[in-house]
């Protein structure tokens, strides 16, 4: 078969070209320790790689999760020994003062050092990671406990009729030792300053009398605690209904009771906090609130109130368990948030060796390649220069 001169030099520019763009690629590749630059070096290489980035990338993700809910769930631990360790304290005093061979002075002095264990669990309810308060639910940036009892804002409860389009207001200077839930329930329907009402100072386990609202100077319709100086307001627009409540809460603890979580899977949520209340105990249920049992203590301590001091030691030892549960489930928590970062760590590294058996070069075979490549290129090359150094005179020899 005849050949002209002018196919063998296109034929040799096209194989010189295609090991050209085969040294361009090997090139690339080992500029990048990449096997895989572009879609079309390996498009369902490329496609596997892209879904393996992805889970690597929510492993990366869930990591950071878990170690801020380790370091939260750490410095909780860490708070939840300490109150366990003023507890104990608390009981121990309780104890020496309980007996007959003290007096009424080293009682005082000992409800000083009672105070001051009330001082401190308001510092570690206080307690913070990064500038946030970790004891306040969502109202993290706030502390979340005060030395003093706070009247907090009168809220509606949910459950009224829609008929009252008025408001109500707390208000008042609280002079009262322990802390407490005022319930105002309406009785007798009616405008407000014609509606009746009764009030509960417990949270609404006890009632008191079924009054009428007063009017103030203010043309507001109010009640007032008599004893304890807590009021609340109700602007006159609307029709109050029997049943409709109103609660006061009167505590140390202004954070809520909302759960802060983080997902540690793709279908794992794992609940970081504990909130004021589960820890040191709801407003006005004194018996299960580590504030108003201290201040109780203490108080009877003052007073010299031998059966107080016995009492308050009964409570303390009533509470202590609370605490030590409250660890038990934190401390179970930060076990599985071990678990689940071992596991984390064998997936990321699972995932990582199968992207890299997708992606990376094989540097020694990419090399070789090369070397071959480049000997076939000098080989082509020297095949054209002896090619094109013929003439006719050659063949005609």
């Amino acid at each position: 078969m005849r050949v002209s001169s002018r196919g063998l030099y296109y034929n040799v520019n096209l194989q010189l070209g295609n090991i050209a763009e085969q040294l361009r690629q090997i090139n690339e590749q080992i500029a990048s320790q990449k096997r895989i630059n572009k879609p079309s070096d390996d498009p369902i290489g490329i496609t596997q790689a892209l879904r393996l980035k992805k889970v690597l990338s929510q492993i990366g993700q869930y990591g950071k999760n878990i170690q801020h809910g380790q370091s939260w769930l750490s410095i909780t631990d860490s708070a939840l020994q300490t109150v366990n360790g003023l507890i104990v304290r608390g009981k121990e005093i309780a104890n020496q003062m309980s007996t007959g061979t003290y007096n009424g002075d080293q009682r005082s002095n000992a409800a000083q050092e009672i105070k001051n264990i009330i001082a401190q669990l308001v510092q570690l309810g206080n307690t913070e990671l990064i500038g946030r308060y970790i004891f306040a639910g969502y109202q993290e940036d706030t502390g979340p406990f005060t030395d003093d009892l706070y009247i907090h804002n009168a809220l509606a409860n949910s459950n009224n009729n829609v008929a009252y389009t008025g408001s109500a207001t707390s208000s008042g200077a609280y002079t009262g030792l322990y802390s407490k839930q005022y319930v105002i329930e309406i009785t007798t329907p009616g405008i407000a300053g014609v509606a009746e009402y009764k009030v509960s100072e417990d949270g609404g386990v006890t009632w008191g009398p079924d009054d009428a609202f007063t009017t103030s100077t203010s043309a507001t319709q109010v009640w007032n605690s008599t004893d304890q100086g807590v009021g609340i307001a109700f602007t006159d627009s609307g029709t109050l209904t029997a049943g409709d409540r109103f609660t006061i809460e009167v505590s140390r603890y202004n954070g809520d009771e909302h759960d802060m979580e983080i997902a540690i899977g793709s279908s794992a949520q794992m609940k970081i906090n504990l909130t004021g209340t589960t820890v040191f105990g709801e407003a006005g249920d004194t018996e299960n609130n580590i504030f108003d049992i201290l201040v109780g203590l203490r108080d009877s301590l003052e007073n010299n109130n031998v059966g107080g001091v016995q009492s308050g030691l009964d409570q303390l030892n009533n509470f202590q368990p609370r605490v030590v549960g409250n660890m038990a489930d934190v401390g179970s928590r930060l076990n599985r948030i071990d678990m689940c970062k071992n596991i984390l760590s064998d997936l990321d590294s699972n995932n990582t060796e199968r992207l890299s058996d997708i992606e990376d070069l094989d540097v020694v075979k990419a090399i070789n390649d090369l070397n071959m490549k480049q000997t076939a290129y000098k080989a082509v090359l020297y095949s054209v220069t002896q090619i094109s150094s013929l003439s006719l005179v050659d063949f005609l020899r």
